[in-house]
């Protein structure tokens, strides 16, 4: 992975380190989050509708930041290279296997915010099992996203998903945002353009 030939986005070495990361990064950092949580829980119907609502929300906000940040629409030149920065180089070069799960400095920063949110909604108890869901979201989403990119698996689920993000990245940008499910495309009406759109774009 480290011989791909990608495009460089800084001129710094260093900055240019921490703009690439491990596939296996993600898991190192929140799946001992995901044990710690687990301590915690006492299964219950209660505690499993937290799981599934922290499962639902993250699916949620995978598509809020996907369409309204990462997709923002952006004339300034400073904004354009931090879009460029954040989202915009993955539509230049969709395959860089070390661009495909979120560095750190992103997710770190995102996710004690989120905790800190819930910490303020949750009781203790309720805080494990809705964290454990959003978190285990969270990172299927990471690694579904590089096996979209990189996976040759047969199975149908896989390549539904495979190939209703390659029309977003190849097709329709302004569509289809969501990558671990097409619900919220669904529900906002963003997963196919209107025939007046499709015509103009």
């Amino acid at each position: 992975m480290h011989d791909y030939k990608r495009i460089r986005l800084f001129k710094s070495n260093f900055l240019e380190r921490f703009s690439v990361v491990h596939p296996i990064t993600p898991a190192l950092l929140y799946i001992p989050v995901l044990f710690y949580c687990i301590l915690h829980i006492k299964i219950t119907i209660h505690s499993l509708i937290l799981i599934f609502s922290g499962i639902l929300l993250w699916t949620f906000i995978e598509y809020t930041m996907h369409r309204f940040i990462f997709h923002l629409p952006i004339n300034t030149k400073w904004a354009n290279k931090i879009s460029y920065i954040i989202h915009g180089i993955h539509h230049k070069d969709p395959h860089d296997p070390l661009r495909l799960v979120a560095p750190p400095l992103m997710s770190l920063p995102i996710g004690l915010i989120f905790l800190y949110i819930y910490s303020k909604v949750f009781t203790s108890n309720n805080l494990f099992s809705f964290l454990f869901g959003f978190t285990l979201s969270y990172l299927c989403y990471d690694y579904l996203h590089w096996a979209l990119h990189h996976s040759k698996s047969k199975n149908k689920l896989i390549y539904y998903l495979r190939r209703n993000h390659a029309i977003h990245h190849h097709r329709t940008p302004p569509r289809r945002f969501g990558v671990t499910s097409p619900l919220w495309d669904f529900i906002f009406n963003t997963y196919t353009l209107t025939k007046n759109r499709a015509k103009a774009e």
